[in-house]
């Protein structure tokens, strides 16, 4: 009888740390007195209409409320999320200031399931840039992590008080919500 052995080998093709989904938010209808007076409206759907912002300047959203981060770079180094959102939302020529929104999710890991489930956390969104999630390196973001953002607890929009009087009953307004996905140094 005889053996020998042989050599198998593959090579892994580079990965790449991508923000694969965003969501739209639908915060229904407003009353005029939480526009002039100030209040806070939950989320409603993720289905949004064409307007100022949708089909504008802003095409990436989905109406399934998906939020999916994928880090396939196989370094295990994390990665951090942050959002802002214009304060100033418009109709037309119609704009209301000084909107700000609350995110809360918790996310689950193609890789790990729910063992490390990441927890995404915003407050006082506006045109700041605001970390709503962040990974080290315990690779708790390694592989897809997809936040649902489709119930009403998942995200609200606060509205200030005593600073919008003039507003179109009505009319979709629509703000940029801009999402920046940031690999760990």
């Amino acid at each position: 009888s005889a053996s020998a052995k042989s050599t198998a080998q593959f090579t892994v093709d580079a990965g790449q740390l991508t923000l694969v989904a965003v969501p739209d938010l639908n915060f229904g209808a407003a009353k005029p007195a939480t526009i002039v007076n100030g209040g806070s409206q939950s989320l409603v759907s993720n289905t949004v209409d064409n307007g100022s912002s949708k089909g504008q300047s802003a095409f990436d959203g989905n109406n399934a409320g998906k939020l999916i981060v994928s880090d396939m770079r196989g370094t295990g180094k994390g990665w951090s999320l942050s959002t802002s959102m214009d304060s100033e939302f418009a109709s037309g020529a119609s704009k209301l200031k000084g909107l700000s929104m609350n995110l809360a999710a918790t996310g689950s890991n193609s890789f790990f399931g729910s063992n490390k489930a990441l927890n995404l956390a915003g407050t006082n969104i506006s045109d700041t840039s605001t970390s709503v999630v962040s990974t080290n390196a315990d690779n708790s973001g390694v592989g897809d992590t997809t936040f649902n953002l489709n119930a009403s607890s998942s995200a609200s929009l606060n509205f200030p008080t005593a600073t919008n009087s003039i507003f179109t009953a009505g009319a979709p307004y629509q703000s940029n919500v801009t999402w920046t996905l940031v690999a760990a140094q």
